[in-house]
């Protein structure tokens, strides 16, 4: 699945010209962006402005995950799609309310890191090669994920980042979000929708408004 040559230059010589490959690595994207990036790139002007949220993508901390992990539990039966929803909504929450002390923050360990550059060295280097001009982009992340790995696996289980007392709160707010679930099982996933839209595009939006922004 991350073995991303053969795929890429599949597309390449699919699209042959018209194909343009650009690297997730923030230094690399338009005004550290990927929303910028995107549509400099694909519209070909560096002078635009983007006026909805560019950062919802930004990274739960180890304590946020283990939270929504509670709550998404006890919703298994009602689909993916609810469960996405709830989890994105709670992601975009949490990014605009940061915690007075910064969480854990996700990192890989360094034997996960270290295999992971092992496997994927020969394809960065020709990833690097073919597409991005010689540049060792591809390899120095690599680099750059063992240098920075820790030493032992991030926790993620409530038992080993809350107390006691803690995760019972946390418990019965799930188990609260579970009974609000299971009275309009079929309600929730469309508000969660809605709220997205109303987020990406503002609550007053046409369609033709969502249908312009993309």
């Amino acid at each position: 699945r991350f073995i991303y040559h053969p795929r890429f230059s599949r597309l390449r010589a699919l699209f042959g010209p018209a194909f343009t490959l650009r690297p997730m690595i923030r230094e690399e994207l338009w005004r550290g962006c990927v929303v910028h990036d995107f549509l400099a790139t694909a519209l070909g002007d560096r002078n635009l402005a983007v006026t909805g949220p560019t950062k919802d993508n930004s990274a739960l901390s180890a304590e946020d995950l283990a939270v929504l992990s509670m709550v998404q539990k006890r919703l298994r039966s009602y689909g993916k799609w609810g469960r996405h929803g709830l989890g994105w909504t709670f992601a975009r929450l949490a990014a605009a309310r940061p915690a007075a002390t910064p969480g854990t923050r996700l990192r890989l360990h360094r034997a996960l890191a270290e295999r992971v550059a092992a496997d994927h060295a020969e394809d960065a280097a020709a990833m690097d090669r073919d597409f991005f001009g010689g540049r060792p982009l591809l390899q120095r992340a690599l680099d750059e994920a063992v240098a920075s790995a820790v030493d032992a696996p991030v926790p993620l289980a409530p038992e080993a980042l809350f107390s006691p007392d803690e995760r019972r709160r946390l418990e019965l707010l799930a188990d609260l979000v579970a009974e609000m679930y299971a009275r309009r099982p079929k309600g929730w996933p469309s508000h969660f929708h809605e709220r997205r839209r109303h987020a990406l595009f503002g609550p007053d939006a046409t369609d033709e408004d969502r249908a312009a922004k993309g």
